[in-house]
């Protein structure tokens, strides 16, 4: 019997880390550890990677944090159920709420311990409700601000040779560099700039002609150009790294990811310098509601962060 079979136990609840470091090689043996335990249920977060190898009928029950990237498939297929919860209530609802018994995580080794790899988020509250660790360790990169896992918690059942799965986002078009022009003309002078992944994000960071800080649920390889053109203003403030080489070279050995309740804390989040929300959405209305879950049925995003920006802004 396996670390991992013995943690899984009949009625429990398990979490699977998630982000660009998700343990993939782990969801195959969960998925058979679930069915012989029986009544299991699951809980999914951001997740950027295909859940390749979970098979969603081992479990009692799924749980999905976030709709869209790997999850809409089960959510859209009745698989799992979609949770709206905005990110910064994530810590609360897992501790409260789903408390989950078992982490599923991908760590990297410092010199010190352990820490998550590219994303730290809401695991972190997870371990403090007192849910024990069974993880994969990764290459790197080094990147997660904090104090190491506890050892006590955490059993490294595999070493493998990868870093975080790489993800193209699509790049900006003509109109989205129109728009983001208009945009980082209103951009004040030291600001902080939260901004969403893709398109129209990279499209805005680009169209940036001022120094700003970046404080930003997911960092992309955008604050990379950022950097290199000197308008990064400070260090940043994220807690998720995810897209190509560049962001993960980059990152490697700057402590910069924290955990949910400090990147999305509405407290801090109102503190100066004042801080700009630039986010997208799927449909908004004549009367400013804004859609972001989904579109012909189908769990195209999630809630995620953006209103914990937004009232913050």
């Amino acid at each position: 019997m396996t670390a991992l079979d013995e943690a899984v136990r009949p009625g429990s609840t398990v979490a699977v880390g998630d982000g660009a470091g998700a343990p993939t090689e782990l969801l195959a043996p969960l998925s058979a550890a679930a069915l012989a335990a029986g009544d299991v249920r699951l809980v999914l977060g951001f997740a950027t990677v295909a859940h390749d190898g979970l098979d969603f009928g081992a479990f009692g029950d799924t749980v999905a944090l976030l709709g869209g990237y790997a999850n809409r498939p089960p959510i859209d297929a009745g698989q799992a159920r979609y949770l709206p919860a905005r990110l910064g209530t994530w810590p609360a609802l897992l501790r409260d709420v789903l408390k989950p018994d078992l982490l599923l995580a991908s760590v990297v080794q410092y010199d010190d311990g352990y820490r998550f790899a590219s994303e730290s988020g809401w695991m972190w509250s997870v371990i403090e409700a007192g849910a024990s660790v069974v993880a994969i360790e990764l290459d790197g990169p080094r990147c997660v601000a904090g104090p190491p896992l506890p050892a006590d918690r955490l059993a490294v059942i595999d070493k493998v040779a990868r870093g975080p799965k790489r993800l193209a986002w699509t790049p900006p078009t003509d109109t989205h560099r129109r728009i983001a022009e208009h945009v980082a003309r209103v951009i004040p002078d030291d600001a902080r700039l939260q901004f969403a992944p893709g398109a129209l994000g990279s499209a805005v960071i680009d169209a940036v002609t001022k120094p700003v800080m970046i404080d930003t649920g997911i960092l992309t390889e955008a604050v990379v150009a950022l950097d290199e053109r000197g308008l990064l203003a400070a260090t940043p403030m994220s807690g998720y790294a995810v897209g190509s080489d560049a962001i993960f070279d980059w990152i490697d050995g700057r402590l910069i990811l924290e955990r949910a309740e400090v990147t999305h804390g509405a407290g801090r989040l109102r503190e100066a310098p004042p801080l700009v929300a630039v986010n997208t959405a799927l449909e908004i209305d004549l009367d400013g509601q804004v859609n972001v879950e989904a579109f012909s049925g189908s769990a195209v995003a999630g809630i995620g962060g953006q209103p914990d920006y937004m009232a913050a802004a």
